[in-house]
């Protein structure tokens, strides 16, 4: 009976002991119930384009297939060399057509149309045909084409990426990173017309000679909703969609909201079939909702704000005055941040300040540091105006002009010269002889 009544005491004691551990692990699963599993991604990058402030990256070097980023290149290169061609008639060969798999828009032998739609079935729809018949516009042939992809990618720097087509399908030597994705990702952005058909929902290519009219719609899910409004996101805007077996789900998309512009790319993620989930637009998703709800401009210290004191001298009134801000600081930085994150450190001039003092006297700073690394700084300047003692001011005068090299040096000279002039140059004075005459 006594082990039964041990055997039931241990039980409830570690019951006891491993509900707060078992608590922890309920509520964290629970957490991560709404929160994608950013591990399901392979790469990573969440970057705030006017502050140049990396906010999330993870294995932004590490060698990966590019998927359908590529067309990333081809629509920057397509844009770059054709903007001023839009309206330009092409006819369809099978040379254009040889090759073509996967995604196409259909395109058939002797089909005329502008180069205006090409660009849309590459940029907004990612198709593959339209994408190789680009390739012939601009180079002549595909092989053409993909030199001048690779020798772009070299002028940009992109010391990592290989490109072996225009389309993105898949090649086990056309490989990339995450940090030159970046790259011309960031080119690409810089070209109006590539983020403006990157970003149309759909477009309508109108009927020609082989073709009824047809429609495009964007093969980013986070911009166009014809397949699935799962992913949708209102300010998703831009550039590329897509996936390979080999390389995963890949999204590389901008935000912005309130003047503050965010590249986010999200690269060689998984699907989860049973939960029907692709992670590219789930980590997305989540990472625009992050830096549009957590991210902005933080006011660190506010104009006038008293910080430190600094004592004064030469007056009879005031012994110290409060030293205030000059300005008012905004750093953009996670508004969420705690406040024991955030240090103050002020570094005064002189440890004390004589009379006369203006306000505004800049007499000190105070530098903010956030998580070990400086975010900002600001002036410290004197609160009042201090007048001067008279007396005081005299006294001072006079003593440091007693404490001045001047003086000393005067002083010094003084008393060698007269010690000189004591010994060697003050004339001696001449002994009296008195010689008595004698009279005879």
């Amino acid at each position: 009976m006594k082990n039964k009544l041990k055997t039931i005491a241990v039980f409830i004691i570690a019951i006891i002991l491993l509900f707060p551990m078992l608590n922890l692990i309920l509520n964290t699963t629970a957490a991560e119930l709404d929160i994608p599993d950013i591990d399901r991604a392979g790469a990573v990058y969440l970057y705030n384009i006017e502050n140049d402030m990396v906010i999330y990256e993870k294995n932004t070097n590490s060698i990966i297939f590019p998927a359908s980023t590529v067309k990333i290149m081809t629509g920057y290169i397509a844009v770059s060399q054709l903007k001023d061609r839009l309206d330009e008639k092409v006819t369809i060969t099978d040379a254009m057509l040889e090759g073509a798999s996967g995604n196409c828009m259909k395109l058939v032998k002797n089909e005329v149309i502008s180069i205006n739609d090409l660009l849309y079935g590459v940029i907004c729809g990612g198709y593959n045909d339209a994408a190789i018949a680009i390739a012939f516009c601009i180079s002549g042939s595909v092989e053409n084409f993909i030199a001048l992809m690779n020798e772009t990618a070299e002028n940009l720097n992109m010391q990592n990426t290989v490109y072996k087509n225009p389309t993105g399908m898949h090649d086990y030597e056309m490989v990339t990173t995450l940090s030159d994705t970046i790259i011309i990702s960031k080119a690409a952005m810089s070209e109006p017309i590539f983020m403006e058909i990157s970003s149309a929902v759909e477009y309508t290519v109108p009927a020609n000679n082989k073709s009824f009219e047809r429609t495009i719609y964007n093969r980013n899910e986070l911009i166009a909703t014809n397949y699935t409004k799962k992913y949708y996101n209102e300010n998703a805007q831009g550039l590329n969609a897509g996936s390979t077996t080999e390389g995963g789900y890949c999204v590389v998309t901008t935000t912005s909201q309130n003047s503050l512009t965010y590249l986010c790319i999200v690269m060689n993620a998984d699907e989860d079939i049973l939960n029907d989930t692709v992670y590219s637009y789930a980590v997305a998703n989540h990472l625009i909702d992050m830096a549009l709800s957590d991210y902005g401009y933080v006011e660190i210290i506010k104009a006038n704000e008293v910080l430190s004191k600094i004592a004064v001298g030469l007056s009879l009134d005031i012994k110290e005055i409060n030293l205030i801000t000059s300005e008012s600081k905004t750093v953009y930085m996670d508004k969420t941040y705690a406040a024991e994150d955030i240090n103050y450190r002020i570094y005064l001039d002189k440890s004390i300040v004589n009379a006369p003092v203006s306000a505004g006297d800049v007499l000190g700073r105070v530098t903010v540091y956030y998580e070990g690394k400086i975010i900002t700084t600001s002036p410290l300047v004197a609160e009042t105006d201090v007048k001067p003692n008279v007396f005081l001011i005299t006294l001072n005068a006079v003593k440091n002009f007693i404490k001045s090299s001047f003086f000393i040096i005067f002083i010094t000279s003084f008393c060698l010269l007269s010690t000189t002039y004591f010994l060697f140059c003050k004339p001696k004075k001449k002994s009296k002889n008195y010689t008595r005459k004698y009279y005879k």
